[in-house]
């Protein structure tokens, strides 16, 4: 595990066998531990977004998108940029679930989205057993009974939502003490699911490119 800070926030990375060993602890109990996936889009975000930035700051458990993110940040270990690109945190936890017939439930802003999740999982993991999906939206922050209820009643082992970071962090802000889940992977609606199958000179400069950029950009923005 390595520390490290992020406009302002200190953020604590994990391995992917850490974090898998902290998301089985998780599951023996009933309060919710949250595993955020950042990406650019939510970095951007988070500079303007303070509930975003707080969001992140609690989070169990932080992964990062694209190598070049934690490179930004001062993750230089080749093994950990290696899981990272390969997405061999949720690749492997996808199979974990599954091996060990646990439930899970989906959620997504739009039914087109929640498709769209559906058939990227279902690519790594087939055998997920999906007990509930729910779309939110922004109507089901301010009553979010309904929604809870239904899915406490499912009782997933752990949820997995693709979704703008703005609207999830407003609903679990308010919801996250009501879930009786252990678990909650979240991934922005900005991110690929599936490892992207890169390859030449092309990507390798861009990504070295945007990597020195974002260094730039966070160094900026270092008190928010």
């Amino acid at each position: 595990m390595q520390n490290v800070t992020m406009l302002g926030i200190t953020i604590q990375d994990r391995t992917k066998d850490e974090s898998m060993s902290s998301i089985a602890r998780f599951l023996k109990n009933s309060a919710l531990n949250v595993i955020a996936y950042i990406d650019h889009a939510v970095i951007r975000q988070a500079v303007r977004d303070a509930d975003v930035r707080e969001f992140l700051k609690k989070a169990a458990i932080t992964e990062w998108s694209e190598p070049y993110l934690a490179e930004a940040v001062g993750i230089n270990d080749s093994g950990r940029l290696s899981e990272i690109e390969q997405k061999s945190f949720l690749t492997e936890e996808l199979h974990s679930i599954q091996e060990r017939d646990k439930t899970v439930a989906l959620a997504a802003s739009g039914q087109p989205a929640l498709e769209d999740l559906k058939t990227s999982l279902a690519a790594i993991e087939p055998g997920l057993n999906i007990v509930h999906t729910m779309i939110l939206t922004e109507d089901d922050i301010n009553a979010p009974e309904d929604a809870v209820n239904a899915l406490n009643c499912a009782a997933p082992a752990v949820v997995i939502s693709q979704m703008d970071y703005h609207l999830l962090t407003g609903w679990l802000k308010v919801t996250s003490r009501m879930l009786n889940t252990g678990a909650w992977i979240t991934i922005p609606d900005t991110m690929s699911v599936t490892v992207s199958r890169k390859a030449g000179a092309f990507f390798t400069i861009r990504e070295f490119v945007m990597g020195r950029l974002l260094k730039v950009w966070l160094n900026r923005y270092k008190e928010v």
